[in-house]
């Protein structure tokens, strides 16, 4: 149980006692969209997320019947963890959410963070796909102000540090970044590539998966 209630007797109050703590919702987000997950799977999927705060959330959300702990053999014995019947209710919440929060990804202030997060995210997508890049190549991608570093190579996508001759770079506006990663490539101006132009293609290619 949480050691804090709103100790209101509202069902705003009573569902934000189950899943109001940080990072709660959204382990049960990737949950929900992908299936069970074993322990460093959320942490991967959740940069920013602390194992420690992890473990609290999963156990918490076990202990409220959200969430069900299962042992299963992947080479050998390990622990998933998948919603529950009782926890599938969470559905309409978390597309409503979906919804309500798509409408600001154009204007909610951008970060470094955030958008090396949809990198990883297209890259968690994309799975073990090859990429047709022959060796290594850098391509800078540039948000509004936020300045992103990324490596491509075969069968790898990444955010690197700065990088002092990248091969290529797209510039985009925040908009057009937003429809680019919902899958919408339609946006993109002529004039956003700069350097090589295959690489910087296949960097769309790549973010025009986050959304998968």
């Amino acid at each position: 149980m949480h050691a804090r209630s709103y100790d209101q007797l509202c069902p705003i109050a009573v569902s934000l006692d189950l899943v109001g703590d940080r990072w709660a919702l959204l382990v049960l987000r990737d949950l929900l969209w992908r299936g069970p997950h074993g322990y460093q799977e959320l942490l991967d999927a959740n940069p920013g997320l602390s194992p420690t705060v992890l473990a609290a959330r999963l156990r918490t959300l076990c202990d409220q019947g959200l969430v069900d702990r299962i042992e299963v053999r992947r080479g050998r014995r390990s622990v998933v963890y998948r919603l529950s019947e009782a926890g599938r209710r969470i559905e309409p919440v978390i597309d409503a959410l979906y919804g309500f929060g798509g409408a600001l990804l154009a204007t909610t202030p951008l970060t470094h963070a955030k958008v090396s997060y949809i990198v990883a995210q297209a890259a968690r997508n994309l799975g073990d796909a090859v990429f047709d890049v022959e060796g290594e190549a850098m391509v800078r991608l540039a948000v509004g102000g936020v300045i992103v570093d990324i490596e491509l190579a075969p069968g790898r996508v990444g955010v690197v540090g700065p990088v002092d001759s990248p091969d290529g770079s797209v510039a985009l506006e925040q908009p057009a970044f937003v429809a680019l990663v919902s899958g919408d490539e339609s946006s993109i101006p002529q004039d956003a590539l700069s350097g090589d132009p295959t690489v910087c293609r296949r960097l769309l290619e790549v973010l025009g998966r986050a959304a998968g």
